[in-house]
């Protein structure tokens, strides 16, 4: 988890700097603290995090050309999840894994232009910070050659590789 948030931890800097040098004296800031920011927080992180998974569903569906038969989603220990029940190409997987990265976390960043404030901001470093464990396995896969990428059933994190030559 840890090295999820280090990988996601340059987009929330550079999206954070240019949120508080360009944007911040139109922001919309809410005076939440307390048990109120904490559910603002929570609300967000679930939301986010049912859509996170949706995405990746959508991004296998489409990238397979299987459809959602190629798609299981799943919870586990409280937490939405989702998987690729096949092996795909290195292209055709990446494309599900960062879907979610990229729809959300640069779509939060294009939000955060036209409507900036607490909860825009809030959004944005969730959705950047909960792709973070994609971004590892994105950098895992591209390392790789001529494979067939199938996501491990036993394990977060990880993708099991299939050589294909």
């Amino acid at each position: 988890m840890i090295l999820g948030i280090i990988y996601a931890l340059p987009f929330v800097i550079v999206f954070g700097l240019l949120y508080r040098f360009l944007l911040i004296e139109r922001a919309y800031l809410l005076e939440v603290n307390g048990l109120s920011f904490y559910i603002l927080f929570i609300a967000i992180i679930a939301i986010s995090v049912v859509i996170h998974e949706l995405l990746h569903g959508v991004g296998w569906a489409v990238a397979s050309g299987k459809g959602w038969n190629v798609v299981r989603f799943n919870i586990n220990a409280m937490m939405p999840s989702c998987a690729c029940k096949v092996a795909l190409e290195k292209k055709a997987y990446l494309f599900g894994v960062l879907t979610p990265f990229v729809v959300l976390g640069f779509g939060s960043v294009f939000f955060i232009f036209i409507y900036p404030g607490t909860v825009s901001f809030l959004t944005m470093i969730v959705n950047f910070i909960s792709s973070g464990a994609d971004l590892i396995i994105a950098s895992n896969v591209l390392k790789e050659k001529d494979v067939l990428i199938a996501d491990h059933q036993a394990q977060f994190l990880s993708a099991r590789i299939f050589r294909t030559a």
